[in-house]
């Protein structure tokens, strides 16, 4: 009888280790803003390409955000977030000055893509799902490693 219930509680143990960690492995994983800066200087410096996801959760929800995500990663586009309510006055504007973005002219969410150096391309104030879909095949940027 003992054996049993030592056998028991082994299997709970295993099953909510397993449910634990399908649940934290599953949950997508939102960059800081500082370590998003460090791969931009990095991209920059080194003419790599990279793609970032800049979004402002602070202002308000952002109804196509989920659904940008989910179009980055159904077509397999290796992406940084941005969220600017995490970021700190300082990084946020040192993310534009590096891009070379006017911050007035600036809107969420958008898309940038850094290549040779430079932002090379975005799209800003992002509101239909078919241009993320059409700036991912124009760009390629399903291929970018």
């Amino acid at each position: 009888m003992k054996k049993n219930i030592i056998y028991i509680v082994v299997i709970l143990v295993v099953v909510a280790v397993g449910v634990c960690g399908y649940i934290f492995l599953s949950q997508e994983k939102i960059d800081q803003p500082k370590d998003v800066l460090k791969e931009v200087n990095a991209a920059l410096i080194n003419k790599t390409e990279m793609v970032m996801f800049v979004y402002d959760t602070g202002d308000k929800v952002c109804e196509k955000c989920a659904e940008i995500r989910k179009t980055l990663k159904d077509k397999k586009v290796k992406y940084y977030t941005f969220d600017k309510k995490l970021a700190t006055k300082s990084e946020y504007s040192d993310l534009m000055k590096k891009l070379k973005i006017n911050e007035k002219d600036f809107s969420y969410p958008a898309l940038i893509y850094i290549r040779d150096g430079i932002m090379y391309a975005n799209i800003i104030n992002v509101n239909d799902v078919k241009n993320v879909k059409t700036f991912i095949k124009d760009y390629k940027l399903n291929e970018i490693k």
